[in-house]
């Protein structure tokens, strides 16, 4: 492996980007928090200024500005000590000092990403956020409002009785292996692509016809479209589901290109793994940044099942 490329790498997996929330902006985290009886109350309007937490997020927006790195794991918020609420309204303090968080294509700002009874993606008409099963590397992102996130925040409540560990990989690495590797691959892989439409996910009234379906594509990478730099917009399942309703087969180089793909990013050297523990938030650039979720087995009690708080946001410091 060259040289500059072992030294990025090793960046990457050295866990340089973990950072812990000094003590002066947990107490404004915890005194913000007093203001509400519940998460749900919270209004940026409302927000005094939080002169520590914002000058610790300013840390969070330099880890996730670089390139190579593109991750912040955020350590500090105990649970022992705050209550589910608190940390909630933490973890949108902390997002919005990072910019504007939006709602998800289901309407929320705050997703629970929890496990539900039964439910399965064999049929692929249910999220994998709903399941108990391995995601595959993806970048977050819905066709149903053409929305690509800047930043994907995960708040970690509770984690799973065994398993959910996250692989995380960078889209700068992949692009760099796969253009000293795979050159003709990575071309195919600028080609665009159809993506199942998400109204069956998002309880759309209307089934797209065949055309609207034909028309729903982009390109797993490209420069410039979602974001000023490089970009990865990748789901698998999406992609074969979306040819197969659009009655548009891949073509042999797509499924070459893809399977090439998958296997760079399934490469052990090519990704990180941590599992989050509660109270620490991963926040990850989410144009440059793939993450899967490996099967988990969680517990019977609802009350004890893992349980993350996804939040999606606009970061026009990335801009």
């Amino acid at each position: 492996m060259p040289p500059v490329l072992t030294e990025k790498m090793e960046k990457w997996h050295s866990g340089h980007w973990a950072v812990t929330i000094p003590k002066e902006a947990l107490q404004e985290i915890e005194q913000e928090s007093k203001n509400y009886s519940s998460w749900r109350e919270f209004s940026i309007e409302k927000v005094k200024p939080h002169p520590a937490l914002t000058q610790f997020v300013e840390q969070v927006k330099k880890l996730l500005a670089e390139d190579y790195l593109a991750i912040a794991l955020v350590k500090g918020l105990d649970l022992t000590v705050l209550s589910e609420d608190q940390a909630r309204i933490g973890f949108l303090l902390i997002s919005h000092l990072l910019g504007k968080p939006i709602a998800s294509q289901l309407g929320e700002t705050l997703y629970n990403i929890q496990a539900e009874d039964g439910v399965t993606t064999v049929n692929r008409t249910a999220l994998y956020s709903k399941t108990t099963e391995q995601s595959g590397f993806h970048t977050d992102a819905t066709s149903y409002l053409n929305l690509m996130p800047d930043v994907v925040g995960l708040l970690c409540i509770r984690k799973a009785k065994e398993g959910g560990v996250n692989r995380i990989s960078n889209a700068h690495y992949l692009h760099d292996v796969l253009e000293r590797d795979h050159p003709d691959t990575l071309k195919v892989l600028y080609e665009d692509y159809i993506r199942e439409n998400a109204w069956a996910y998002t309880g759309g009234e209307k089934e797209p016809t065949l055309e609207e379906r034909k028309a729903n594509k982009y390109p797993i990478f490209s420069k410039g479209r979602w974001y000023p730099g490089l970009s990865f917009r990748y789901m698998r399942y999406l992609i074969e589901r979306g040819h197969q309703l659009a009655e548009s087969p891949l073509s042999q180089s797509q499924v070459n290109a893809l399977n090439v793909l998958d296997q760079v990013l399934n490469d052990p050297k090519n990704f990180s793994t941590l599992t989050l523990e509660p109270g620490e938030i991963l926040f990850t650039q989410n144009h440059l940044l793939p993450h899967d979720r490996t099967a988990f087995v969680d517990y019977p009690d609802k009350q004890l099942r893992r349980l993350l708080i996804r939040i999606w946001i606009d970061a026009p410091f990335l801009h």
